[in-house]
């Protein structure tokens, strides 16, 4: 566990960019969930309409992050000890031995339920073992809301970093014969003199990493007034440079698989530049608002680097096929919908947020975030304003999380997501998942 600490504070500090994660909500968003209640800056990049409702007849307002959010994360698959587990498979592709036994059907046998045993092993590995982690930053001042009559709405401009690792299995049945030693379409390479054997399948330990730098810039305007409530409407352009790279290595030939995860950063990555559209509606009331928003409209595309370690793969097998599967990343777009409830001196806020669909990280892992949140704004600088909720990812991991989070002084947040699924990890227990993040922002 100390190694991986390592490589997530590395990870922040070294913080090579990624846009902004589906997988990390950002700053206070990581209690309040992606709605848009005006007590914190960040609420302003969730939907792009959210900028213009802060604004007041006659008044104007400026808003900016000092370092409006830092903040890591992990998180892991169901099985305990992770690269302890991969490493002990691994050793396993380096020669079981039976003991030296006169009669070979003897050995096949013991040879045959080894040959059992590990497929079982690795197809568990393969469905339920990875291991993530991921950091991010945003930009000093950013994200900067300026909202003024003469712009007749809000302009918000951001720019964020991040980047996130992941470690998994590809795994194929290894295939033995046991009624024929020299069937040459076995994974099996035996020396019947020592009765030693060596699996020689394209079983893999993939390492992928994804880094990409985020540059947006939104307006947001009334649209409708009515004596109910007003509808504004917002859109957002996103330039997006990411970088995405991989390490494929045949189990076989792996020597130690943490090193491989905590050394991903030093790989080269391959650049790419695209852009993204995200448009938003939100309504407000004086008691409750609520919005919609669209991501990623037009579903920009990146490519990984080429494949390396290549030489001694069957590339017409399972696995090699897989591997090319994994060399592009698409932004899906998503439907993210919300509401909030406000006291009436909107200090209090109960609020809820829902993704209409899941979409793919960049290794493929599935989101879709369903929030819930209650939170008291506090309006002096002594007393801390509080939150806490819910949140629970409905497709792929499918983790769940106990949030909380605090303002000191109106302007330092500390907000944490806590995963409520454990895992042992080298001999200790912890929550398979952990968020953590930072920030400081000031409103004039």
């Amino acid at each position: 566990m100390k190694r991986l600490l390592t490589v997530v504070i590395t990870t922040m500090l070294t913080a090579a960019v990624y846009a902004t994660p589906v997988y990390h909500p950002l700053g206070a968003n990581l209690s309040y969930g992606d709605i848009s209640n005006g007590q914190t800056i960040m609420s302003n990049i969730t939907n792009p309409a959210a900028g213009a409702a802060v604004l007041k007849n006659n008044t104007n307002q400026y808003r900016f992050g000092i370092l409006s959010s830092i903040g890591a994360g992990v998180e892991y698959g169901s099985i305990d000890n992770l690269f302890d587990e991969i490493d002990g498979q691994i050793n396993q592709f380096f020669g079981i031995n039976p003991e030296v036994i006169i009669n070979p059907a003897d050995a096949v046998n013991e040879i045959g339920d080894a040959i059992d045993s590990l497929n079982s092993t690795l197809t568990n590995l393969e469905k339920n073992g990875f291991g993530k982690v991921f950091a991010s930053v945003h930009v000093p001042l950013m994200p900067i809301v300026v909202s003024t009559d003469w712009l007749g709405g809000s302009v918000v401009f951001d720019a964020n970093f991040s980047f996130a690792s992941r470690a998994e299995v590809l795994h194929t049945n290894i295939i033995f014969n046991r009624n024929n030693l020299e069937d040459n379409t076995d994974d099996i390479s035996y020396t019947l003199n020592t009765n030693t054997f060596r699996v020689k399948n394209d079983d893999t330990l993939l390492v992928r990493g994804a880094a990409t730098a985020e540059i947006a810039l939104g307006y947001s305007r009334l649209a409708l007034s009515t004596k109910e409530g007003n509808l504004y409407g917002g859109i957002r352009g996103k330039f997006y440079r990411v970088g995405l790279t991989q390490l494929n290595v045949r189990l076989g030939d792996v020597e130690n698989s943490e090193d491989l995860f905590n050394d991903i950063g030093d790989e080269d990555f391959t650049d790419d530049t695209g852009f993204g559209l995200d448009i938003g509606l939100l309504w407000k009331s004086q008691h409750y608002r609520a919005g919609a928003t669209l991501t990623n409209i037009n579903e920009p595309e990146f490519e990984y680097n080429n494949l390396n370690n290549t030489e001694d793969y069957n590339t017409a097998g399972p696995i090699f096929q897989r591997l090319l599967s994994k060399l592009n990343y698409v932004m899906e777009s998503q439907l993210k919908l919300e509401g909030a409830l406000f006291s009436h001196n909107q200090h209090w806020v109960l609020g809820a947020g829902f993704d209409a669909n899941a979409v793919k990280d960049p290794f493929g892992d599935e989101y879709q975030w369903a929030t819930i949140s209650a939170a008291y704004a506090s309006p002096g600088w002594i007393i801390p304003a509080v939150r806490a909720g819910y949140r629970v990812n409905l497709s792929g991991s499918e983790l769940s999380y106990l949030t909380f989070g605090s303002t000191l002084f109106k302007v330092f947040n500390i907000d944490l997501a806590y995963g409520l699924e454990e895992v042992v990890v080298d001999g200790d227990t912890f929550p398979r998942s952990l968020i953590v993040n930072l920030g400081l922002e000031i409103t004039i």
